[in-house]
């Protein structure tokens, strides 16, 4: 069995003139991928991509870091794909980043309210970005989600009592590159304490290397050093963290693991 990569940019220009090098080598240690989107340019790609590759599957959605510069017709566009193409499978990434004090928050909530309605509407996961917006992420999706949306927040970074929330809520819990460092104590022990089967991995490529890597450009590959790093926090094999996690994707996207 192999491990599945929840969240990879494949599209990304840090991949220029790689991209097909990226992708091959990763479908022989990697079962399959999902390519999240940043805005309409990025969905139209993932969907490029995902459809050449019966393996690899689209979100499409605008990145909330994106959202200032979003139009009518770009999010038109992005529920068209998302309504005609058979390779998209969710709507993301989508969210809250607070990173910055000078972002539109009221603008960021706007866009990712009409994610989580569309999202109910197409019957579709979300995947779901979370910088420093811990609390408003939960309260929005307890008010709008709950019951009728479910989705994944993923390289998750928030506390062990938001993300049993979420859970609650029906979102699973994604984590990347981040628990393979040993500084990296609090969300390892998150890690290590939320029930495998609420839980995704991922690599985020090309970013979030894992501590092996670090300094390399991050590739979907490398997802097998998060499989490890989560069972050796977990204390069981990395094969029943590769099977579960990857159960867990193929329920949550609606793909068939034969």
């Amino acid at each position: 069995m192999l491990p599945v990569d929840s969240h990879a940019h494949l599209y990304d220009a840090m991949y220029a003139g790689q991209t097909e090098n990226v992708i091959s080598s990763a479908l022989g240690r990697v079962g399959f991928i999902i390519c999240p989107s940043e805005d309409r340019k990025t969905s139209e790609q993932s969907v490029q991509i995902a459809s050449g590759e019966s393996r690899i599957f689209a979100a499409v959605g605008i990145h909330p870091l994106h959202t200032e510069h979003v139009s009518g017709e770009d999010w038109k566009q992005i529920l068209s794909l998302a309504h005609h193409s058979p390779k998209v499978v969710a709507l993301g990434e989508t969210g809250l980043d607070f990173f910055s004090k000078n972002c539109d928050r009221e603008l960021q909530k706007y866009w990712f309210s009409r994610h989580i309605q569309a999202a109910g509407e197409l019957h579709l996961p979300l995947i779901i970005h979370d910088r420093k917006a811990h609390g408003e992420i939960l309260s929005l999706l307890q008010k709008q989600a709950h019951g009728v949306v479910s989705g994944v927040i993923h390289g998750y970074s928030g506390s062990l009592e938001t993300a049993k929330a979420l859970i609650n809520t029906g979102f699973y819990i994604s984590f990347g590159g981040s628990i393979t460092y040993p500084g990296s104590r609090r969300i390892r022990q998150v890690a290590s304490t939320l029930p495998l089967d609420r839980i995704l991995i991922e690599t985020d490529s090309p970013y979030q290397a894992p501590f092996e890597k670090h300094g390399e450009l991050n590739v979907p590959e490398n997802v097998w050093y998060v499989a490890q790093a989560l069972a050796k926090l977990k204390q069981m094999p990395v094969s029943e963290v590769i099977e579960t996690t990857g159960h867990n994707a193929a329920k949550l996207f609606g793909i068939s693991r034969n």
